[in-house]
Parts: structure tokens; C-alpha cells; sequence
């Protein structure tokens, strides 16, 4: 009996002791994910102020000139972190990245490092891909840095498409990213046949019975036909349907004709 009421209560304090670390845990997440915003924000609202002035005179050497001129001010003030390189990164940040694109980029647990080192790619793809990288492999800045140095980019079948392919796979892998985020169930329909092995970043979604995922060929090159019949079974389970891009000589005109009680408008 003695030992029951021992085992019960050691049971107990591991579950306090749990909970504890997690509300601790959690606490110093938010806190670093939001001190990590800030900082990277800063950086880019002081780079944007910076390049309207510059821009505005629209002289390098003055430009250069109000570098020198503003890192002394600032290092006197708030110490060695507003140093004159510090200033050019702030400024090349306000000219490679939108104030949208800074939030996602935290958001997606990437820090002014990463984002100095992205800021060395020309090519916006280029660019978009390795960010995107960091954030689903949890790359930190010396692996993004090796990464780069050994042309990973280049070496992927991606890099050979064309442009607006190369557009369309980011943005689906974005939003990928953030179904897988979310907590709601996720169907997955294939365009060619089942996977032969499920991919492993997958089986968590499988385990916790959020993911089904349909194929209906058992093709690997996929034809009209099995793509057809595989956007009208989709239209068949599905309760609403928003069909985006479809115009009358699209192949999706005939399901929107055949489905117009389910579609739903952007507009309403």
C-alpha cells in the first residue's frame, strides 16, 4: 500500500516537474522568437531609413560619407554593434527584402546572420530557395554558408527550370510548410502513383492521423486522363470547392460547370 501511494506521488512530481519545464520552455521560445523579430526588424527599418536619404541624394560617395559619419555617432552611443560594416548590411537588407519578407523570415526561425549570408546571392530564387532551406532543415549560418559555397542551388534539378516553375514549386513549398505547422487535418492527393516508401518528414503527420494521402493512377507519368480523374474525385469528397485560374478553354472548365453548387467565390 506504501509503496503504491510512493509510486503515485513520484508520478505526480514528474508530471508537475513537466509542466513546469514546459511553461518555462515555452516562455523563453516566445521571448527569443520575439527578440530575434526585433533585432532584424531594427536592422531593417535603420538600412530603409538609410537608403531613402542616400537615394534621395543619389551620390556613392555621399552615401559613403553618411556611413562613416553616422557608425561613429552611433558607437559612441550604443557601442560597438552599429559599426560602419554593421550600417552596410542594415542597407543592403533594405534594398534585397521587403518589411513582409524580414517577418516571415523570423518567423520561420531565421536570424540576421542567415540573413547577412543570404544577402551575398544576386539571383532572388536563388535566394528565396536557401531561406527556404534554413527554415525546413533547421540549417544553422555555417551550414547555410556551406551550403552556398558548395553551390547546392546550382546542383538541384530546381535550379534548371524555368523561372516561373521555379516560382510555382517555392511558393507550394511554402505553403506546405505551413499546413504542416498547423493542427488541422491535411489531404494529400499525388499526381502520379503512391509513394513506393513514405517520405519520413511525412510519418509524424501519418502517426498522429492528421495526413491521408489519395493517389488515383497508378501511373508515374501523368496523363489528362488520370488528371482529370483525379481533380473530379477530389470534387466529389470535397464540400467546397474554390477553383482558382480556371477559364472556359481551361481543363477545369467542365468540373466547374459539373461542381458550380460547391464552388465557393473569392468575392463572397
Amino acid at each position: 500500500m506504501q509503496e503504491d501511494i510512493e509510486k503515485t506521488n513520484n508520478q505526480e512530481e514528474e508530471i508537475l516537474y513537466g509542466d513546469v519545464c514546459q511553461i518555462i520552455d515555452g516562455v523563453r521560445d516566445r521571448i527569443a522568437t520575439y527578440l530575434n523579430t526585433e533585432i532584424c526588424m531594427t536592422n531593417w527599418y535603420v538600412g530603409k531609413r538609410i537608403k531613402e536619404d542616400v537615394f534621395y541624394n543619389q551620390r556613392a560617395e555621399y552615401g559613403k560619407q553618411v556611413l562613416k559619419k553616422l557608425s561613429v555617432r552611433l558607437t559612441e552611443r550604443y557601442g560597438r554593434g552599429w559599426g560602419y560594416e554593421k550600417l552596410k548590411h542594415c542597407v543592403r537588407s533594405a534594398y534585397l527584402f521587403t518589411e513582409d519578407e524580414i517577418r516571415y523570415a523570423t518567423r520561420t526561425q531565421l536570424n540576421w546572420t542567415h540573413l547577412r549570408s543570404l544577402m551575398g546571392i544576386k539571383d532572388p530564387l536563388e535566394r528565396q530557395f536557401y531561406a527556404q532551406m534554413c527554415s525546413m532543415e533547421h540549417w544553422d549560418t555555417r551550414t547555410l554558408d556551406e551550403k552556398i559555397d558548395k553551390q547546392l542551388y546550382q546542383r538541384t534539378a530546381l535550379s534548371r527550370k524555368p523561372e516561373e516553375l521555379i516560382k510555382k514549386e517555392l511558393e507550394e513549398q511554402d505553403v506546405w510548410k505551413f499546413l504542416v505547422k498547423g493542427q488541422q487535418p491535411i489531404i494529400l492527393v499525388l499526381a502520379r502513383s503512391m509513394y513506393r516508401h513514405v517520405p519520413p518528414e511525412l510519418l509524424p503527420l501519418l502517426n498522429e492521423g492528421r495526413l491521408l494521402i489519395i493517389s488515383t493512377s497508378s501511373s508515374f507519368r501523368q496523363s489528362k486522363a488520370t488528371a482529370f480523374a483525379r481533380n473530379r474525385y477530389i470534387c466529389d469528397i470535397a464540400d467546397d470547392i474554390l477553383f482558382i485560374g480556371a477559364t472556359g478553354s481551361s481543363s477545369l472548365a467542365p468540373l466547374v460547370e459539373e461542381y458550380a453548387e460547391k464552388e465557393v467565390k473569392l468575392s463572397e
